[in-house]
């Protein structure tokens, strides 16, 4: 389920992987709550350091979710694409 550089560089400007962005927060929407909470200016160093790890958290299981998503068909195109280059 590796994804290279190059892919990892492009996910900004993919439409699909926006559109899944977009239905993983609908269907998480405690990053969205953590994100509303780390701008109150009350928190202090403890509990802004605990939320900011909780929202890393949350960002890194939307990756591996697409991740997971995708595989098949990026398994599949990387392995076309690689025959292809072999017989040239």
């Amino acid at each position: 389920m590796v994804m290279s550089e190059d892919e990892f560089k492009q996910l900004s400007t993919d439409a699909e992987f926006q559109l899944f962005c977009d239905n993983w927060h609908i269907d998480h929407p405690n990053q969205k709550e953590i994100q509303t909470q780390l701008q109150n200016s009350n928190l202090n160093d403890e509990e802004r350091s605990h939320l900011s790890k909780l929202f890393i958290e949350l960002d890194v299981a939307l990756l591996t979710d697409y991740l997971r998503n995708t595989y098949a068909k990026r398994s599949s195109d990387y392995i076309i694409e690689s025959f292809r280059l072999i017989r040239g």
